[in-house]
């Protein structure tokens, strides 16, 4: 596995994304259907069974962004003995705010337009909730990426009905185990994008860290920062992995 070059000795995992590749072609929006939830605990089982058989009897330094922030959580709590230290950036537990209730209502939409109208218009919704309250911006539209970026998100465009379908009902349901985050606090950092403050993906990471006590660390870029800022991201990610 790819170490950091300050600190040679523990390894540390692969960045978790929550993606997975899919087959599944583009058709008429009434032909959709959800298929079963993709859950933390399996991601989580896969992330250690790695670990396990890579390096195993040596703890790791886990990276996790977004639905991958998730189960890297979930992995520090079910699985300590295998986790030196974990960064969580944004994880998306909306069921840890104080107005879980509102996101799940918002969530069911996402999950009714995806059957009735299909990935894309499912999007629409789902990206409408991760807004600042209030902004009435329009999308912007797609910066240039560099082209290792540009390819990670050509896929990422063409997994939308597993990440709708699987990934958003399952994860964003989740609720950690804060009492075991709090017990096990020293190894983690919770961390948000600069550029994120007051979105819904900001608001998880900022409560968990107030609620165990912790300091909210902030990378370059807002919630997609590793891919939009790579290398000021990884400089940041360096120092406190």
């Amino acid at each position: 596995m790819a170490r950091p070059r300050s600190t040679p000795s523990p390894r540390t995992s692969p960045p978790t994304t929550g993606s997975s590749p899919t087959t599944r072609a583009a058709c008429p929006a009434a032909h959709w259907t959800t298929p079963a939830p993709s859950s933390t605990s399996e991601h989580a089982a896969d992330a250690a069974r790695l670990l396990d058989l890579l390096a195993p009897g040596q703890p790791a330094r886990v990276f996790g962004s977004s639905s991958g922030a998730i189960v890297a959580l979930h992995l520090l709590t079910t699985r300590p003995e295998l986790v030196e230290r974990v960064v969580a950036h944004e994880p998306p537990v909306v069921e840890i705010l104080p107005d879980a209730a509102e996101h799940r209502a918002w969530l069911t939409r996402v999950g009714e337009t995806f059957r009735t109208e299909g990935p894309m218009p499912a999007m629409a919704v789902f990206a409408e909730g991760l807004k600042k309250p209030g902004d009435t911006t329009p999308p912007k539209a797609p910066a240039e990426l560099p082209p290792q970026a540009a390819a990670r998100a050509e896929q990422t465009f063409a997994n939308l009905p597993y990440f709708v379908g699987r990934i958003v009902p399952s994860f964003m349901s989740y609720t950690p185990d804060t009492d075991r985050l709090r017990a096990l606090s020293a190894r983690l950092v919770l961390a948000a994008g600069q550029d994120s403050p007051g979105e819904l993906t900001y608001r998880p990471a900022a409560h968990l860290a107030e609620h165990l006590g912790t300091t909210l660390e902030h990378f370059p870029g807002g919630h997609i920062g590793l891919t939009t800022h790579p290398a000021d991201f990884a400089e940041r990610l360096r120092k406190v992995l």
